[in-house]
């Protein structure tokens, strides 16, 4: 709810700076692009030239999100997939190997069995296991996500039930 309401806002925002300074349509229809990797694919840099980045989607009602944004630094990607049939969460991140980061797992359903990245299991019984990957590490979250802050770039691919 609170995406879409800074959406809308800056949708607004935007649409009273095309009156009146009459922006280019190529200029109108970037918003689009970066309303969309901004919030709904949630990239954004945490520190200049994305030398540190956040990827936090707010799914929403969707089940996919599929994005990726040209930094600095690089390409990063994210491809996000939730089945509801078994509160499934698939979750790819690329961020380039000059970037560090934190990868927001959205907590769709109430409680996940467990979660993996790269095929290790990271979190269990609501317990994060430490060891499992050493670029990885438990940051503060909220209700709505679980954080993980990633100290080097790679290819991450979270898988959540």
């Amino acid at each position: 709810q609170e995406a879409i309401r800074r959406i809308k806002e800056r949708i607004k925002n935007i649409a009273t700076a095309k009156q009146k300074e009459d922006l280019s349509e190529q200029q109108w229809t970037s918003v689009y692009a970066t309303l969309l990797s901004d919030y709904v694919a949630g990239i954004r840099p945490l520190e200049a030239a994305f030398s540190k980045v956040i990827i936090q989607p707010h799914m929403g009602s969707l089940t996919n999100i599929n994005a990726h944004l040209n930094s600095p630094k690089g390409k990063i990607n994210l491809n996000l997939e939730y089945n509801p049939d078994n509160n499934s969460l698939r979750m790819t991140v690329d961020i380039p190997t000059k970037c560090k980061g934190v990868i927001s797992v959205p907590i769709i359903a109430d409680i996940y069995k467990y979660i993996t990245c790269n095929n290790r299991l990271i979190f269990s019984n609501q317990q994060y296991i430490s060891h499992s990957l050493t670029e990885l590490d438990l940051v503060m979250g909220n209700e709505h996500y679980l954080n993980f802050e990633v100290s080097k770039g790679g290819k991450y691919v979270f898988e959540a039930r």
